[in-house]
């Protein structure tokens, strides 16, 4: 874009007024506060938190990044999904808007003075949250050469720390990686990891991650300890802690924690320390289900005989490290 500068000589008293208006406007705009999440100079990024039901629109100077005599005439969150509020002049304060206007799919405003968009706007009286996800929903700022389309971060999970929008084992190695989740691990408050929000990650946030990802799979009741590869299912698809998790387990014993970088949940880790050891062993062995879980109960005294028979028997039979 080119844009005047205030010492260029083809500025005149246009160009004098564009300035001030822009000034008052720049002054408006300082009432925000200036956001966490941080877009590139010149950029927008748009935060759709389906957990604590917020909508925010984070801006770094777009689309001028520091350039006074220029900036966004139009702003427009469109919802091809139709999840928006319908509001009459909800006056955002995101271009002082001369028209604006809101639909289920669409909200605008729009000016006819240039207007810097620069730290955070709270867009959540717009989004009809009950209504469920837009996976396609958009914020697009324009100014004279064109619009641009912000990105968009969907947030729509507690357990889903990998944004890939499903909560499975990836997940929780990634919890994992914050420590050793027996003795705990401190955070800062809002961790993502902190599902409780007791500033604490350790066992009760491993406890919290089983219970409510199995509760937006569609299940019943949490994911076991001793499962290593069912998380991520789909109620009705079935769930057991069998032989497959018992091998998993015994082809990594390693309660030395000589492999802790790789000792995830998938090999046999259920605390979330640095081992694979008798600890984990009991867990699979009290969870025992080859038949399939739904509610939590313990496993036949034979089951866990035969479990502790044939780890010792694995384990006789490995050659030393």
């Amino acid at each position: 874009m080119s844009c005047l500068s205030p010492n260029d000589e083809r500025a005149g008293p246009t160009t004098a007024l564009l300035a001030g208006l822009l000034g008052i406007a720049i002054s408006l705009m300082s009432s925000f506060v200036f956001a966490d999440l941080s877009p590139a100079p010149g950029e927008v990024l748009l935060e759709l938190n389906m957990v604590d039901e917020t909508m925010i629109a984070y801006a770094n100077n777009a689309p001028c990044n520091n350039d006074l005599l220029c900036g966004a005439l139009e702003v427009k969150l469109e919802s091809p999904l139709a999840k928006l509020n319908t509001r009459t002049l909800p006056n955002l304060g995101l271009v002082l808007p001369l028209i604006a206007g809101s639909t289920n799919t669409e909200y605008i405003e729009r000016t006819i003075f240039f207007t810097i968009l620069d730290g955070s706007y709270d867009l959540t009286p717009l989004y009809n949250f009950s209504a469920g996800v837009d996976a396609e929903l958009t914020f697009q700022y324009q100014d004279i050469d064109g619009s641009t389309t912000a990105e968009t971060l969907i947030i729509n999970s507690l357990c889903d720390f990998t944004k890939d929008s499903q909560c499975d084992v990836a997940d929780l190695n990634l919890m994992f990686s914050k420590g050793n989740l027996v003795t705990g691990v401190s955070v800062a408050a809002g961790d993502s990891f902190d599902l409780n929000g007791d500033r604490f990650v350790n066992q009760t946030d491993i406890e919290t991650w089983l219970e409510v990802s199995a509760k937006e799979a569609g299940y019943g009741s949490p994911f076991r300890r001793g499962d290593t590869d069912d998380l991520g299912a789909i109620f009705p698809s079935r769930r057991d802690v069998d032989i497959t998790d018992f091998n998993a387990l015994a082809g990594n014993f390693d309660p030395s924690g000589s492999n802790a970088s790789t000792n995830t949940w998938d090999r046999g880790n259920f605390d979330g320390d640095d081992d694979v050891d008798i600890t984990d062993f009991n867990v699979l062995a009290n969870h025992f289900a080859p038949s399939g879980y739904s509610a939590r109960n313990i496993p036949e005294p034979n089951a866990v005989f035969l479990l502790t028979f044939a780890l010792l028997a694995c384990l006789a039979k490995r050659p030393e490290r």
